[in-house]
């Protein structure tokens, strides 16, 4: 159980953190912001999934997967001053995306490997807290001025 906890949150904060990481500029607060809520919303979604019947798994992930594609496009706006139709585009997308990767490591079984699911979390995370990094050092170096994304807006 934990395993799999782990690998769908490694696999959301990679590929999630890529689109919340470019969209915002490399603007360290807000990529640390959307990783935060991201952990807190996909263990929250996945214990959650694990004490639901058989029958209501389905509703009960699309509701969630609803549920945090809303809550994320919030945080995002209220810490980044983008317009809410965009903040909504950019979490569309994000969740869309992970949420499509992680049906297709499902489906092909990579996901129930437990050796290779492992080294994937692994690999997934060091590859998040790299963009995470990334986001740190670029932060002061989106414009001549060096002020962050957030405050040259």
């Amino acid at each position: 159980m934990f395993l799999n906890i782990l690998f769908a949150l490694s696999t959301t904060l990679l590929f999630e953190g890529l689109i919340y990481f470019f969209v915002s500029k490399y603007n360290f607060k807000l990529s640390l912001i959307m990783g935060l809520s991201n952990i807190i919303l996909n263990v929250t979604m996945n214990l959650l999934l694990k004490v639901v019947n058989t029958n209501q798994y389905l509703i009960t992930l699309i509701s969630f997967e609803i549920f945090t594609f809303l809550v994320e496009a919030f945080i995002f706006y209220l810490f980044s001053k983008e317009k809410l139709y965009l903040c909504f585009l950019y979490s569309f997308t994000a969740n869309i995306l992970s949420l499509t990767i992680g049906y297709l490591f499902n489906l092909s079984g990579i996901a129930k490997e437990k050796g290779l699911s492992l080294i994937l979390s692994l690999i997934f995370f060091n590859l998040y807290l790299g963009l995470l990094f990334a986001a740190f050092f670029l932060n002061g170096k989106n414009d001549k001025n060096g002020y962050a994304a957030d405050k040259a807006r």
